[in-house]
């Protein structure tokens, strides 16, 4: 009787010990990040944006692209990642630019890499936007800031800008119908930007409404916001509104 329960437990054991699942974060399940079916193109409205979507095969604690263009090497926000379709946007790059795209996941304290480098080049700013020529750089009075937000009005209509250290465009928002652009922001709540359209400069005798779009750096439009007359500077408040 004695031998018998012994054997009993020594085969509860060792089933136990044959089924128990792996853990997803061990070093040696994953040697590259665990991904498939990777592909990356031009924005569709923003040329110098790169979309890189991707299947994540295995969840991953976080995950990211590191990218390199022009001897620089940056990476994107780091953020959980579940197991399926992934998209991540390549931001900060020129237009017609190379460059290199790697994909990183984190297993707890193990980060591994893709397997594969991709290159994809930027596209080319559309014919009616030209870029700016930077004419003077004090480093000292420059800000640590690495973009800066600013509009440019010509034939076009309002563009919305984002210039890197070097002067060049790095992002763009088009104009829309025409309108002049007064004043771009930064929203208070510093996950999207804030676009006006002013009528009343352009189109001073229609009854068309001015007005501030909310917009994210993947050119979505969260809001529209109406302004009637607006045509002066403007700014938002710490609640929202506008002023």
């Amino acid at each position: 009787m004695k031998r018998t329960l012994r054997v009993m437990v020594l085969m509860i054991i060792v089933a136990f010990v044959v089924v128990a699942p792996v853990r997803a974060d061990e070093t040696s399940l994953h040697l590259n990040a665990p991904i498939s079916d990777v592909v990356i193109s031009v924005h569709p409205t923003v040329a110098t944006v790169l979309v890189v979507s991707w299947n994540q095969d295995v969840a991953a604690d976080s995950g990211w692209l590191e990218f390199s263009f022009n001897g620089s090497t940056r990476h994107s926000p780091q953020h959980e990642l579940a197991q399926g379709p992934q998209e991540e946007l390549v931001l900060g790059v020129p237009s017609d630019t190379p460059v290199e795209v790697r994909i990183k996941n984190r297993f707890r304290s193990h980060i591994v890499s893709s397997a594969e480098t991709w290159t994809a080049t930027t596209g080319s700013l559309p014919e009616n936007l030209e870029e700016p020529r930077l004419e003077t750089f004090d480093r000292e009075r420059a800000l640590h800031a690495r973009f800066l937000l600013v509009s440019l009005n010509n034939q076009a209509g309002g563009w919305g800008l984002i210039l890197n250290r070097e002067g060049r465009i790095v992002w763009y928002r088009s104009p829309i119908g025409g309108h002049e652009m007064l004043v771009p922001r930064v929203a208070r709540s510093g996950n999207h930007l804030l676009f006006d359209t002013d009528t009343y400069w352009t189109f001073p005798n229609t009854n068309e409404v001015s007005t501030i779009r909310r917009v994210t750096i993947a050119d979505e439009v969260l809001e529209t916001i109406e302004v009637p007359r607006l045509h002066h500077a403007w700014d938002e408040r710490t609640d929202g509104t506008i002023v």
